[in-house]
């Protein structure tokens, strides 16, 4: 009977991908807490915040209003700072609380007090353990098929994205000329130290968000399929 390739390759391909998926998802190893939902209402008041700040000072108001909005956006931007703080470690916790006890339990090792992707690390060692375990129970041993599964997910990862980036780069294209005009409008006038530094804070926050809103809405398949081509190339050094 002829062997049919294709078929089989796209099956064990499929059957990995749904392994990590019931199995190796974030959501299955570290479930979301009630706070890490607050972590977006954080991100969004430190953009209200740095935003309000960053008019008033554009504006140069002297009023008793804009003094007291000032005020209330730099309570609301320390609020928010402390409250991602606190995010983050009760973060840390939760991974402790779910990888403390049983094999999971070796994997803290891999903690570091000063590194913050303490929980990336934690669960891409142990994704690369379970993947490892399941190539085997598959019976895929030869480093021509891991190579080849590592390959075609990292092709189609990035051309899915260079697809869903298109739209994304065609409209940033018309926003170069309205920053230009901002530029050029409000701040080839401009000595304030502090303006800077509040544009650059707010800006660099709305972008970080933005990033994770595109990962999350746009191509969170593709970052699966990135890490368990990673996972692959690292297995591959293992049986070489």
């Amino acid at each position: 009977m002829e062997e049919k390739v294709g078929l089989n390759f796209y099956s064990n391909l499929k059957e990995i991908l749904d392994f990590y998926d019931e199995e190796l998802s974030s959501k299955k190893l570290i479930p979301t807490t009630k706070l890490d939902a607050l972590y977006v209402w954080t991100a969004l008041a430190l953009i209200v915040s740095g935003t309000t700040l960053l008019f008033i000072s554009l504006g140069n108001f002297k009023s008793l209003l804009s003094v007291l909005l000032s005020t209330l956006a730099i309570v609301l931007l320390l609020s928010a700072l402390g409250l991602m703080q606190l995010i983050v470690n009760s973060r840390g916790k939760t991974v402790k609380l779910y990888f403390g006890d049983g094999e999971k339990q070796q994997y803290l090792t891999l903690e570091n007090k000063r590194s913050s992707k303490n929980e990336n690390n934690i669960l891409f060692a142990y994704r690369t353990d379970r993947i490892a375990s399941k190539l085997n129970e598959m019976g895929i041993y030869k480093v021509e098929h891991i190579t080849a599964i590592a390959e075609h997910l990292e092709s189609h990862s990035q051309n899915t994205k260079s697809i869903k980036w298109l739209p994304i780069g065609i409209f940033g294209l018309f926003l170069i000329p309205l920053w230009t005009e901002f530029v050029g409008k409000y701040l080839s006038g401009t000595s304030s130290v502090i303006f800077l530094i509040l544009l650059g804070s707010v800006l660099a926050t709305v972008v970080y968000l933005l990033n994770i809103a595109f990962r999350i809405i746009l191509w969170p398949e593709t970052d699966k399929q990135i890490e368990i081509a990673t996972i692959m190339k690292i297995l591959l050094t293992s049986r070489v």
